[in-house]
């Protein structure tokens, strides 16, 4: 007996639709699986491309430090290749050297092929806010645009945070007062960031921001003055919101600028000079590098202790900012246009 068979013929629509459903099955999965490693690829030469300009950023730093330890100072500059005069009771210098202010100028070097802005900030050009002088606290809010009262009940609360009792000041806050999970800390300030744990404070835009902010903008050492010599650009424009008040400031540090009350800023000088008036440059630094458009900055606020062999300097704090803020006021448009930051000479043999 004979049995017939379909055609073949007759199937040839069906199996090209069986293979071309499988080709496209295929061709979805491969694109998937592509998919996985091209992001996969990507997030980690974005994680590399990033270590490697924080390394650059880091050896920017340590190139600062270097200058810092070495170089001679004076009253408001650090002087690479200056020569100090061995005469301490006339002090000064023989030499001046390259003068670099420490009110954050930019100045540039290239590290691996990449340009890095580095800026040395005296701490003395920070806003201070010391706890045990709550009167620094107040003049700072008032020309930030609160109300006296308002001002005052602020630092106050300031005080009771970092004063080791429970005895509420005038318009101030104690642990009764706090939010259920934060009470005051009760010990002098480590950093300013902190400032951002008392009430009302956390408002402020900077803490909204980025506590780390408050770190570039403000000083909490106890007994600590600012000097109107070293307002960094960042800080005149924190407490100079308008125009007529930025340029009577530029305008008053033509030559330099001896006191508060020339800036519009009334009050601020009997609180922030120390007894014997504005001092020489202090030892405590802010050293930020970043590239020109600063998407990344690294901050670090170095003491100097120059006493001491086996230390010569202590790091409070080190960190990676960024953000809009970060880049309206370090950015830079034309980094070519800056000065050199000087480069150590590697010893010879």
């Amino acid at each position: 007996m004979r049995i017939s068979l379909p055609h073949p013929a007759g199937r040839d629509g069906y199996v090209f639709i069986l293979a071309l459903a499988a080709i496209a099955a295929l061709a979805l999965i491969l694109a998937g699986a592509y998919a996985v490693q091209r992001v996969s690829s990507d997030g980690a030469a974005e994680l590399l491309s990033q270590t490697r300009l924080e390394g650059d950023l880091r050896s920017a730093q340590v190139t600062a430090l270097y200058v810092l330890l070495t170089a001679p100072r004076d009253d408001t500059t650090v002087n690479y290749g200056g020569v100090a005069n061995p005469d301490i009771f006339e002090g000064g210098l023989i030499e001046v050297g390259d003068a670099i202010n420490a009110r954050g100028e930019p100045r540039r070097i290239e590290i691996n092929g990449r340009t890095i802005i580095i800026r040395l900030i005296s701490s003395q050009g920070l806003i201070g806010l010391d706890p045990d002088d709550p009167r620094k606290a107040r003049l700072f809010l008032e020309q930030a645009g609160l109300d006296p009262a308002e001002a005052s009940r602020l630092a106050a609360r300031l005080g009771d945070y970092a004063d080791g009792d429970d005895l509420r000041r005038l318009g101030g806050a104690e642990r009764a007062d706090y939010p259920e999970g934060r009470e005051p800390a009760n010990a002098p300030l480590r950093l300013a960031r902190e400032i951002c744990a008392v009430p009302g404070w956390d408002v402020f835009p900077l803490c909204a921001e980025d506590p780390r902010l408050m770190d570039l903008y403000f000083t909490i050492t106890p007994g600590a003055s600012s000097h109107p010599a070293f307002l960094p650009d960042h800080v005149q424009n924190l407490l100079f919101s308008d125009a007529p008040g930025l340029a009577r400031l530029r305008q008053a540090f033509a030559p330099a600028v001896s006191n508060f009350a020339d800036l519009g800023l009334d009050g601020w000088d009997a609180v922030n000079q120390g007894e014997f008036g504005y001092g020489p440059l202090g030892s405590e630094f802010l050293i930020l590098t970043h590239e020109p458009q600063a998407g990344l900055v690294l901050a670090a606020q170095i003491r100097l202790t120059p006493g001491d062999i086996a230390s010569p300097y202590q790091t409070t704090f080190d960190f990676v900012i960024g953000g809009v803020r970060v880049e309206q006021e370090f950015g830079l448009t034309d980094a070519d246009e800056l000065e050199v930051f000087p480069v150590p000479e590697p010893p010879s043999n």
